[in-house]
């Protein structure tokens, strides 16, 4: 079947079954080090069952599913699903800076091999955001923040040569502007979150709305910093357990 990526076992082996369950049949069990063809990206991290097949050069196996945990070296020649990769496996909110800085060596190697691409400016924006976690984390430690600053603006303006970013173009603009806002202050750590509720609350439910229950729960969490007692981030983050839950449940039927 046509693949989209392909990724390698990691795990000591691992059983491709014939449905996303495990208490599924086995097609094949193959060891760690083999090479998959992955028929569907997913989408996070946490998500239990990947689509893939294994192929070698005298035999086709049918199409099913592995654990997206027993992969890894997810790589792919089309731009679209790499990004997809590429996001998916993201360092959570809250990550230390070498997992970030990590990250942006993936994606700028992504901006040169997909260079033209309208994923490229998708990339850009990814690019921007990162340095400005690390620049607020630069600032939050004393050190200098300039370089990080620097190069989100200029990742934001490439970004903005696709029309239909210009809303998270936006929120990178203000989260700069947040930095602006704080910088120089002693203690920047202790600082309040710089982004406002109302927009905290606005990128927590499109998060969730997108499935991304990490990023939902981190700017939920943001608003709950500063007001206490928000029935809307509450209520939010109760949906995103029963969420997590619901997702939990399927993987082990």
């Amino acid at each position: 079947m046509p693949s989209l990526a392909t990724a390698v076992v990691t795990a000591a082996q691992t059983d491709i079954l014939e449905r996303p369950a495990k208490d599924a049949s086995s097609v094949v069990q193959v060891p760690k080090g083999t090479l998959l063809q992955v028929l569907r990206v997913p989408r996070s991290a946490t998500q239990d069952w990947v689509e893939v097949q294994y192929v070698t050069p005298k035999s086709v196996y049918p199409n099913g599913y592995a654990r997206t945990s027993d992969l890894g070296d997810w790589k792919s020649a089309k731009p679209d699903a790499a990004l997809v990769l590429l996001r998916a496996f993201e360092p959570p909110p809250g990550a230390g800076v070498s997992d970030i800085e990590a990250q942006l060596e993936k994606l700028n190697a992504f901006t040169q091999q997909f260079a033209g691409t309208p994923q490229e400016a998708e990339a850009r924006l990814d690019i921007a955001r990162w340095n400005v976690e690390l620049a607020r984390a630069a600032g939050s430690a004393g050190q200098p923040d300039a370089a990080f600053i620097q190069a989100a603006k200029d990742n934001l303006t490439q970004a903005a040569s696709r029309p239909d970013l210009s809303d998270k173009v936006a929120q990178i603009q203000q989260d700069l502007a947040g930095l602006a806002v704080t910088k120089g202050k002693p203690h920047a750590a202790e600082a309040a979150p710089t982004i406002p509720p109302a927009l905290a609350m606005k990128r927590a439910q499109s998060a969730f709305d997108n499935g991304d229950y990490n990023h939902a729960e981190y700017y939920a969490r943001q608003v709950l910093l500063q007001e206490k007692g928000n029935k809307a981030a509450l209520t939010l983050l109760g949906e995103i357990k029963s969420a997590r839950d619901f997702e939990k449940k399927q993987g082990q039927k």
